[in-house]
């Protein structure tokens, strides 16, 4: 059962007015559980720390309960169950109930009263360290023993029986908490138990044990998920009828059991191919001792390979003839050659049609019928199937013949710059070595390596995508064992993804309409270009309105409002979706209905070839005159002049057009008089 402990207002042991000294008690829950039985519920508890051991087992506690209805609502109030305040047995106690074959009440009392000597020169620190280790493991000790014995647990002064017919379909909650409420510099807090009535009735069912078998020796392993066992004992039997215990002192496993996969473990020594039995029981915290109900069998095993010979061969024209010395392993089981094209690999059995026995220590073959270049080695195998290796034996055959070309199968380049490529493996290549990928930004460059040789038929790389080369070309080579390089495959195509946004847009200018406010920018110079997208704000605001793609360099916004101030941005799309920067803004004051007749007038002065341009004044004062000319290009802005000009002159042809635009003291405009 699981144990909350409610913490108490701190108190001062000690204050001084005159300085504010404080002194902080330290506290430290009282860790309970309770069991149900048809006629009492068992309680017990510990000491959340070992410095507040000697207050609980001396000073004892008191246990409160309430009962709880199935609507979680009291019955009643608390009620005091202990008539007297529960502690450990005092010394002389001890001395007239124990016995000297009570093992655990010994261990205990020994515990409780012993007196501990420590070594002679110890430092103060060194002194103080040893004392709380020793706090420490008194603790350790009489909850172990608390455990393993219910007459032990009482004694201890760590446990109480609420006699009772238990109701399953009530509730119980236990407040224990200390008797006397002294000024320990340690103080036990308050502890409190839940226990369900209807656990009374509940019989969980242990197992998962299993056995491991190993060399000379049996690992078991059980579920550390179980909260319910403070140790445990484990019982080996010869014929699954007749178990011993394996241990006599109750085995704590070390592995924190908290994690839900947790696996404890526990390793028995064993000789080699006899069968064991096991079986695990578990002690729980109220002295129950609960066996699990799988019994498991295991073996140890021979895991030690048998020792290596050396290893020699000698030449003869077409003839290797390899020799050895016979092991003294007493379970050999025979040898095989292998052959490999490096020292490690083994790709064949050259001794194929079957293993040669012990008393054979010779071999030989031709190398016309192995005609590549390959490492041999003497595999010495046991009984048990247990095998090692001798030192490898180079043996060189020419071989000038290159491998076939393979063909790549597949490959694609991810949009952080991973290329995957996968060809097809040549499978009537003997003494194939592995392969080769090449790589090149375009099909007619000189392809570059892009690994060493490698025994797969799959290989990943990565190339830079912030290049203007979109395609990416490989090939790969097969290598053999002597290293000849078979020609290549045919150049394989990948796409690199487009991860490089566009250029920044710029906006040309833009013109007030009767019909709203027209903008231009640069067209597009992006070979993979899809739209632009247009944005709008009115001046001052912060968030931008998307209100048109396009894939024209201009556009005309009709919704806007005469006289006031608005901003324009564009951003630029490829067909892969990457976004340029958005595009400086653009403000724009809309024009309001032209309410006045403005005229523009252009005479042209030949001998001196001077273009004449005259306007009338407009009502409104105005603070400049935005000046537009077409320079084969369409109407665009040429000058800025004051407001207070009337006409403007320079050398020009009588052809060429021109317009304004009358820019008022309130920044709205008028629209363009050609």
């Amino acid at each position: 059962m699981t144990v909350s402990a409610q913490k108490k207002n701190r108190q001062p042991a000690y204050q001084d007015n005159d300085t504010s000294m404080r002194v902080e008690l330290r506290h430290f829950p009282i860790l309970g559980l309770g069991k149900p039985y048809a006629d009492r519920i068992a309680l017990r508890w510990t000491a959340g720390d070992a410095d507040m051991l000697r207050a609980l087992l001396h000073d004892g506690i008191l246990i409160d309960r309430l009962r709880i209805d199935t609507d979680n609502k009291a019955i009643g109030g608390w009620e005091r169950i202990t008539p007297d305040t529960v502690r450990a047995w005092s010394k002389d106690e001890f001395e007239q109930r124990v016995t000297e074959r009570d093992t655990a009440l010994l261990i205990l009392a020994q515990s409780i009263y012993g007196k501990p000597t420590y070594p002679e020169g110890l430092g103060i620190i060194e002194l103080a360290g040893m004392q709380r280790m020793e706090r420490e493991n008194r603790l350790l000790t009489i909850n172990l023993y608390a455990a393993l014995s219910e007459e032990a647990a009482h004694a201890a002064g760590l446990a109480f029986d609420d006699w009772m017919a238990v109701d399953t379909t009530c509730n119980y909650v236990y407040k224990i908490f200390p008797a006397t409420v002294e000024p320990h510099v340690v103080m036990p807090d308050t502890g409190y138990v839940f226990v369900a009535g209807i656990d009374r009735v509940r019989h969980p069912i242990y197992e998962g044990l299993e056995a491991v078998n190993r060399d000379g020796a049996i690992l078991i392993k059980w579920p550390g998920k179980y909260q319910d066992f403070t140790g445990y004992f484990i019982d080996r039997s010869e014929d699954s009828l007749t178990f011993r215990r394996l241990n006599k002192v109750v085995y704590i496993p070390s592995i924190d059991s908290l994690h839900s996969r947790a696996k404890f473990s526990y390793m028995d020594s064993v000789r080699n191919g006899r069968e064991y039995y096991y079986r695990l029981t578990g002690v729980t915290p109220f002295g129950e001792f609960i066996t699990f109900r799988d019994v498991v069998k295991g073996k140890g095993i021979d895991l030690t390979p048998p020792s290596v010979p050396l290893f020699s061969h000698t030449e003869s024209g077409d003839r290797v003839t390899f020799t050895w010395q016979k092991p003294d392993d007493s379970d050999l089981l025979g040898y095989h050659i292998v052959r490999g094209m490096d020292v490690q690999s083994v790709d064949t059995l050259l001794t194929a049609s079957g293993m040669l026995a012990p008393d054979i220590l010779e071999y030989s073959f031709k190398k016309s019928e192995q005609p590549h270049s390959s490492f041999y080695r003497l595999m010495v195998m046991d009984e048990s199937y247990n095998s090692a290796f001798s030192e490898p034996v180079y043996i060189f055959s020419v071989d000038t013949v290159p491998p076939a070309a393979t063909y790549i199968v597949s490959g694609n380049i991810d949009s952080t710059g991973v290329v995957t490529v996968r060809w097809a493996h040549l499978k009537d290549e003997p003494d194939l070595r592995g392969y080769k990928v090449l790589f090149a930004n375009d099909e007619d460059h000189n392809f570059a390596p892009a690994s060493n040789i490698i025994p797969d038929t799959v290989y990943e790389f990565h190339t830079s995508l912030r290049t203007f080369t979109p395609h990416l070309y490989v090939k790969v080579i097969a290598v053999d064992a002597n290293y000849n390089h078979g020609f290549p495959s045919e150049a394989f195509q990948l796409t690199r993804p487009d991860t490089i946004p566009p250029r920044t847009p710029v906006i040309l200018g833009y013109e007030n309409l009767p019909s709203g406010v027209s903008i231009s920018w640069f067209p597009s110079v992006d070979l993979s270009f899809d739209r632009f997208v247009v944005f709008c704000r009115t001046s001052g605001q912060d968030d931008w309105k998307q209100i048109a793609e396009t894939s024209d360099n201009h556009y005309t916004d009709t919704t806007v409002i005469a006289r006031k101030s608005y901003e324009y941005s564009l951003t630029e799309v490829d067909k892969s979706g990457n976004r340029s920067a958005m595009a400086f803004p653009q403000t724009i004051v809309t024009s309001a209905p032209l309410d006045e007749d403005l005229r523009l007038t252009k005479t042209y002065e030949l001998p001196t070839k001077t273009v004449h341009l005259s306007w009338t004044k407009p009502a409104r004062k105005a603070s400049a005159i935005i000046l537009f000319k077409d320079e084969g290009e369409g109407l665009t802005m040429y000058e800025r002049i004051d407001g207070e000009h009337l006409n403007f002159s320079e050398a020009g042809s009588p052809d060429t057009i021109y317009g304004i635009k009358i820019v008022y003291h309130d920044n709205s405009e008028s629209p363009l008089i050609k």
